[in-house]
């Protein structure tokens, strides 16, 4: 197995799920897997209607380098939002919808592959993007490249080693060596490290347009990366 490991850092941020498209826009504490394919496929030039199937199914994983200040709310007007049935609402087409944004938050986010030449390809399409990266929603810019410094591939690692070995970011906040992990259970696979806690989340996209998702199971655990760096 091999790990493509990303930074990811900005002022707002946004990660979003099969909750996050109607009047109520929430964020999640820490990247999904719906931003790990959409970042992915923007940077590649795909359309929200072109397949997403090669990108859904690589095992993707965070660690939370620092969990945000706070989360920030604001509202918009919009027009011909969609409804939970899938339609309009012809009668009221503008709409105020409330959108939430995590704050100041930073996350090495890992993405995993068999085929490590697919990896290079994410990571060349991240320094050259056919359309502008950002982190959930246009309004999220990256303040630093997701693509680390010296490179981000790490080959013969599994997202858990990855995660767990490379030395913390740094990027804002203390420098801790102490934190939490959130990885895909990827089934019939046992971690170096069993997950405190297991449960399911609906955040797997299966389209963009029209948006529609299925769920996968994460695990938490507690890491000390400085373990994992003399490891």
């Amino acid at each position: 197995m091999n790990t493509l490991l990303l930074q990811i850092f900005g002022p707002l941020q946004a990660f979003g799920d099969e909750f996050s498209q109607f009047g109520t826009r929430k964020t999640n504490l820490h990247p999904t897997k719906s931003f790990g394919v959409g970042l992915i496929a923007t940077v590649m030039g795909r359309s929200r209607r072109d397949p997403i199937e090669d990108l859904s199914r690589l095992p993707m994983g965070v660690r939370i380098e620092a969990d945000g200040a706070h989360i920030l709310e604001d509202f918009h007007a919009v027009e011909n939002v969609p409804q939970a049935d899938g339609g309009m609402d012809r009668k009221n087409p503008f709409k105020i919808t409330r959108r939430s944004y995590l704050t100041d938050a930073s996350f090495l986010f890992g993405i995993e592959s068999d085929d490590v030449e697919m990896l290079v390809r994410i990571e060349n399409a991240l320094i050259n993007p056919v359309r502008t990266p950002y982190i959930g929603r246009k309004c999220c810019p990256f303040s630093i490249p997701p693509v680390l410094p010296d490179g981000g591939i790490r080959e013969g690692l599994d997202l858990f080693d990855a995660l767990r070995n490379e030395p913390p970011l740094n990027i804002i906040g203390g420098n801790q060596s102490m934190m939490e992990v959130v990885i895909e259970m990827v089934p019939g696979r046992e971690w170096a490290q069993p997950p405190m806690l297991v449960h399911d989340i609906r955040d797997v996209p299966i389209f963009f347009d029209p948006r529609q998702f299925r769920k996968r199971k994460i695990g938490r655990m507690m890491v000390d990366t400085k373990v994992g760096d003399d490891a």
